[in-house]
């Protein structure tokens, strides 16, 4: 990734602008949100997780990492609650990516891994849609095809604003 114009590099090939939010700060997530920080085409990005301390520490190290990278993008993470607590701070979100949700375990059945995040999905869309309902959600919890029927059905977005990642 180039230097910004501030460090001496060339500027962001479009001025920075808007906001991002990536729910779930696991492994996937918290690579997504370094990498659209990096990409130095947003205002700022946003990491959320409900393990307590986890996306501001991890918020805390990208943004450190700013100078040495070349990005100016700021990167804010926010510990959420059951209840939707810690969820306004994605308000103004143009994007949504949802990457909250738990691997498939072994001995785990396709079915047992979607009740289990369909509830956390469905939870997560709840609070977009509270905080952020303009957004587009970008789905990549699996199983992806059911999670994203169920982020379209329950934020109530118009047609084509919920997708997954990668397309299926």
């Amino acid at each position: 990734m180039g230097r910004s114009a501030s460090q001496g590099g060339q500027p962001p090939l479009a001025p920075r602008r808007g906001k991002v939010t990536v729910v779930g700060a696991g492994f996937y997530g918290s690579t997504t949100a370094q990498r659209l920080a990096e990409y130095d085409i947003f205002d700022e990005v946003v990491l959320t997780d409900i393990i307590e301390g986890k996306p501001e520490g991890l918020a805390l190290d990208m943004n450190q990492s700013r100078p040495v990278e070349g990005f100016e993008t700021q990167v804010t993470g926010q510990t959420t609650g059951p209840a939707g607590e810690g969820y306004e701070v994605i308000a103004g979100s143009g994007i949504v990516i949802i990457t909250a949700g738990l691997p498939r375990k072994p001995g785990m059945s396709r079915m047992d891994l979607i009740e289990v995040n369909a509830k956390i999905v469905r939870n997560v869309v709840e609070n977009v849609a509270k905080y952020a309902p303009d957004a587009v959600l970008i789905v990549v919890s699996n199983p992806l095809d059911e999670m994203t029927a169920l982020a379209a059905k329950v934020s109530g977005f118009p047609p084509g604003s919920a997708t997954s990642w990668p397309p299926s």
